[in-house]
């Protein structure tokens, strides 16, 4: 149906659809956004599991994130302190999770917390906002309580951060072959030395 047009009168939307998608359009997105936000604990090294998710929690309760560091002090005269050289420390991240199910998904789901702390492997956490990467989980315990519900596990997983140093070695001196005194040659160190019998024991203990 259409109208006429007369002056001074603003003119009619004949199809208000197209404005209201507009309007809508941001809510929806925010809306999908908060439906597809992931949480997951992933193995993060090398290897045939990298990428696949360590652990499978029916929910992620919260994480507590933690960042500080040292700034070591020296006294001086008249007890005065001074302080020097700040310090990182790496950094450690505590996640709470639960786990319901039968009698048998939840034992499942305590050993493989056991098997997790256990291992040297490292693990990235993804939260909706960002990831952290190479953490290693130092400790675990979990609760079962009437407050929340005798039948599931709340456990919660404790990381610290590993960080990768570089290490630097000095080169060993060179011998001087053109040294005519031995007090000249340079003393090397070739650290502590046993015996051929102790040696032939290691290998073959090794073997």
């Amino acid at each position: 149906m259409t109208f006429p047009n007369f002056p001074g009168v603003p003119a009619l939307l004949s199809n208000p659809l197209p404005a209201a998608a507009l309007v809508a359009a941001p809510l929806i997105s925010n809306l999908l956004d908060m439906f597809s936000q992931k949480w997951g604990i992933f193995y993060s090294l090398p290897g045939e599991k990298i990428g696949t998710q360590a652990i499978v929690p029916d929910s992620f309760l919260d994480l507590d994130y933690s960042n500080d560091a040292n700034i070591p002090t020296f006294p001086q005269e008249q007890g005065a302190f001074a302080s020097y050289n700040k310090v990182q420390n790496p950094r450690s991240y505590t996640i709470g999770m639960s786990k319901g199910g039968s009698k048998k998904e939840m034992t499942d789901f305590l050993t493989e917390l056991e098997k997790l702390q256990a291992t040297l492997a490292l693990f990235t956490i993804v939260t909706p906002n960002r990831s952290y990467s190479r953490a290693n989980i130092v400790k675990v315990d979990y609760k079962r309580s009437s407050y929340n519900g005798a039948g599931m596990i709340v456990a919660t997983l404790h990381f610290t951060e590993i960080r990768q140093a570089s290490a630097a070695y000095s080169s060993p001196g060179t011998i001087n072959t053109t040294a005519t005194v031995p007090s000249a040659q340079v003393v090397l160190d070739n650290g502590q030395t046993y015996p051929s019998i102790v040696q032939g024991a290691i290998q073959g203990a090794i073997q």
